[in-house]
């Protein structure tokens, strides 16, 4: 099976990277895999610097490339505003293998992050119903 693994992957560690990285060491023998690595240097959530927006691009373009001829996608979701909007970019590249893409969100602040912080989304999430099943 061929599949694109987007996920940061050490360095640095951290608790994220750490995960994908026990997981993508348990599925490597199974599998052909390419990764995508949204590791970034600093510690900072979000889009902390002009670089980082350069290397999302950098990201994009590769899995543009990568995605060719892949059986599933593995990715690992954002919890920060500037990280969603990555995330809606590599779903629209990745549009037409959606049905075969996963998507896993490591730890579960996304609340306090993300809708408490911006409450435009705040607002928007709370009228749906299945928002109030996860908080």
């Amino acid at each position: 099976m061929k599949i694109l693994f987007i996920a940061p992957v050490p360095p640095p560690i951290t608790g994220h990277s750490l995960a994908s990285k026990v997981f993508l060491d348990y599925i490597s023998p199974f599998s052909s895999i390419e990764v995508v690595n949204l590791s970034k240097q600093s510690f900072k959530g979000g889009a902390d610097t002009y670089n980082r927006f350069f290397e999302i691009g950098i990201l994009l373009k590769q899995i543009v490339q990568k995605k060719r001829n892949k059986d599933l996608i593995y990715l690992t979701i954002s919890e920060s505003l500037a990280g969603n909007i990555k995330d809606l970019f590599i779903y629209l590249i990745c549009f037409r293998k959606l049905p075969k893409t996963y998507i896993h969100l490591h730890g579960g602040s996304i609340r306090e992050l993300l809708f408490n912080k911006y409450s435009i989304i705040k607002e928007y999430y709370e009228k749906n119903s299945w928002y109030k099943r996860f908080m």
